[in-house]
């Protein structure tokens, strides 16, 4: 990610939120290559990663619009093209919104000193935040469009054993913030478990949590 950041921002965080956002249709149940999804909202992330509110807004509605234009295609082969297009850009501009409130937050939090702290507390913010931004599109406006949730990818695999103790929303917090603590680690090197013991903890307790329901 160091050498990602030496580049002009234009050169790869558009490809890479583009990427994040279509890498997402194929986690999806239709394809079921689940474990794509947390690889789709680790690109996204570190595509807005950095930047003031408005940039990242820019950006994370191209990530938005290939979120949503790849998992609801489906939609133009009955109504036509213009229904599924507004349809991805309403939603992709309640992404763009969540995307440019978590890239400030961020941004905020990595100014902290303690990074034991810093860490698992930027992991909690950006779950938080991702979680409340489905809520809104899975509410608003008109009932909302409760598709396209992180934790509907995750439908087929082990991990959907955590709906039983958090719900679907839930079980999309917990996916986010296992994202974002392996995230910080890989980036972290050898300072990974002491850095990042909280996130990586209680990642490893969620996922073995789910793994006893299937043994």
């Amino acid at each position: 990610m160091t050498k990602l950041h030496r580049l002009p921002g234009v050169l790869w965080r558009i490809p890479t939120a583009i990427v994040g956002g279509l890498l997402s249709s194929l986690a999806m149940p239709r394809e079921d290559i689940w474990p794509l999804i947390f690889v789709s909202v680790a690109m996204i992330l570190v595509s807005i990663r950095g930047l003031r509110f408005w940039p990242a807004s820019g950006i994370g509605f191209l990530a938005g619009l290939a979120f949503y234009m790849s998992q609801v295609e489906w939609l133009s082969l009955y109504l036509g093209p213009i229904p599924w297009i507004a349809l991805s850009v309403m939603e992709a501009l309640i992404f763009a919104g969540g995307s440019g409130v978590i890239a400030m937050v961020w941004k905020s939090l990595e100014t902290l000193k303690q990074s034991f702290y810093r860490t698992s507390l930027i992991a909690l913010a950006i779950a938080t935040m991702w979680t409340a931004r489905e809520w809104v599109a899975i509410n608003l406006p008109y009932g909302g469009f409760p598709w396209a949730r992180v934790a509907q990818a995750l439908s087929e695999s082990f991990l959907s054993q955590l709906v039983y103790f958090v719900g679907i929303s839930g079980l999309t917090f917990v996916s986010v913030f296992m994202t974002v603590a392996i995230l910080q680690a890989l980036e972290a090197g050898r300072r990974a478990v002491k850095d990042n013991y909280l996130g990586l903890a209680a990642s490893l307790v969620a996922i073995a949590t789910a793994w006893l329901f299937i043994v």
